[in-house]
């Protein structure tokens, strides 16, 4: 997994911002009732789990993210999850579970004028593009659909990518 940044703005409205993934590792820890958001888009996650308080954060290259202690002992969100880029953000809910996994929906906050209070979560540039690794046929073949895949995923306009 390539560096991710997020920002988390705590309870008490400080914001801190970090990097997950490469050298940095895959583990971020919340303190309770803390927004994070991370740079990435919704096409690049995979799904998600809960694992006790923690939630897990699959995304679309295999690769994880956890973070600790965004859920409560009861097992209900105590912080709240959102993924942004490109200037837009996507509030993160979970609508359902089966068993540990998680079901996801994503919603564009409501803004009723030209300041919102998410303004400190949005990231302004482009995630990177993560795609999963896919072994088919020879390795020539492999290494063909891996670079259609990514160019058809570069030139695809990014309101198409939004959900």
């Amino acid at each position: 997994m390539s560096a991710i940044d997020f920002l988390i703005r705590t309870g008490a409205g400080r914001v801190e911002k970090g990097v997950v993934g490469g050298d940095a590792g895959s583990l971020v820890e919340l303190t309770p009732y803390s927004d994070i958001s991370f740079n990435l888009d919704v096409t690049q996650m995979r799904g998600y789990l809960r694992d006790g308080t923690d939630l897990v954060m699959e995304l679309a290259d295999g690769s994880r993210i956890t973070i600790k202690g965004f859920f409560g002992p009861d097992g209900e969100p105590m912080s709240e999850l959102f993924l942004s880029g490109e200037g837009s953000i996507r509030q993160v809910t979970f609508d359902g579970a089966d068993g540990d996994i998680l079901f996801a929906s994503y919603a564009a906050p409501q803004q009723w004028d030209k300041w919102s209070d998410l303004d400190d979560l949005i990231f302004l540039d482009r995630p990177d593009v993560m795609v999963a690794d896919y072994a088919v046929g020879s390795e020539n073949e492999t290494s063909t659909l891996r670079g259609l895949s990514m160019m058809m995923i570069a030139s695809m306009k990014p309101s198409i990518l939004r959900v």
